[in-house]
């Protein structure tokens, strides 16, 4: 999964849309459920913000042109 498919946004799309995707996500990923779903949920939002980081920084470029350089972000697991 790329950066882009967790934000919902095409890879040519502006930093404004990056913006409105994000408090979009963010927005629905902050209302968990029961309790099993919460690690998921801290999953989701923790990959959110990391998209939203790269895609609304400089690194967007590198992302574009290297994305593998980005991926050790999911080998991070969350410990509650």
């Amino acid at each position: 999964m790329t950066l882009y498919e967790i934000l919902n946004v095409p890879a040519d799309c502006t930093g404004s849309e990056i913006e409105e995707a994000y408090r979009a996500r963010q927005s629905r990923s902050a209302h968990s459920g029961p309790l099993t779903r919460m690690v998921e949920s801290l999953q989701l939002t923790a990959e959110i913000d990391y998209a939203h980081s790269i895609l609304s920084d400089a690194r967007r470029r590198h992302y574009d042109k290297s994305p593998c350089d980005f991926l050790e972000f999911h080998l991070i697991p969350i410990v509650i």
